[in-house]
């Protein structure tokens, strides 16, 4: 492809999801303009293209954009991480309403070892960084594995967070992490990241030095 056109649409986000293969017009609630339309939306956030090349540099094995039914947890991205033998059994896959080739592209990543993002079109740069934040955590070990999933009222003030992001200790380090690479200014999330960031640079530190230009940039 041309070198001028955006990132995210020469990754599998698009490539992975050609149009014929959209889901049939009864099991969306939005017409065929309406997904033009996010579809441009994406394609013109520059915030999202910046995350999605961070994604792939970093390591993640596909970034999937697709048709989700909305229920009542109304998430937007999914983390599927390959470590988990059961990362994408048949409850999760139901809402995505992925097409054949979609589901044939998750499945061959999950068992070459990489992990999988899955989008709604209606999801944001937001929800982007929120799952990224989770393949940090996961793949480069960006925090301390817990001992426990419970989030400690300590954890509670590094930044005011929905509620939805301290049901667990793996909800809440991915957010950690997405508000970091939003450039989000806030002086205690740093303070608690300094320690992390200093055992990714031993780890990764060319995966690191990426991960602090992006939030350096997002921050300006």
């Amino acid at each position: 492809m041309k070198s001028h056109e955006p990132v995210l649409f020469q990754s599998a986000v698009f490539s992975d999801t050609p149009r014929e293969s959209f889901p049939p017009a009864e099991k969306i609630d939005r017409d065929a303009e309406d997904r033009k339309s996010m579809l441009r939306d994406w394609k013109n956030d520059g915030e999202a293209q910046k995350l999605a090349k961070l994604a792939y540099a970093l390591g993640v094995g596909k970034i999937i954009l697709a048709n989700r039914d909305m229920d009542k947890d109304n998430f937007l991205g999914q983390y599927l991480y390959a470590g988990d033998s059961h990362a994408f059994r048949e409850t999760s896959r139901k809402p995505w309403n992925l097409s054949t080739r979609q589901l044939a592209t998750i499945k061959r990543a999950l068992r070459s070892d990489r992990d999988v993002i899955l989008l709604s079109f209606e999801s944001s740069a937001a929800t982007l960084a929120h799952e990224l934040g989770h393949y940090i955590n996961n793949r480069l070990e960006g925090l301390s594995r817990p001992e426990s999933s419970h989030v400690t009222e300590s954890m509670r003030r590094v930044a005011r967070f929905d509620e939805y992001f301290f049901q667990n200790k793996d909800e809440f380090y991915a957010e950690t992490w997405a508000r970091f690479l939003c450039g989000k200014k806030n002086r205690t999330l740093f303070r608690y990241l300094k320690r992390p960031l200093g055992r990714l640079r031993m780890k990764h530190p060319q995966k690191t030095r990426l991960i602090l230009e992006l939030a350096k940039r997002c921050a300006n």
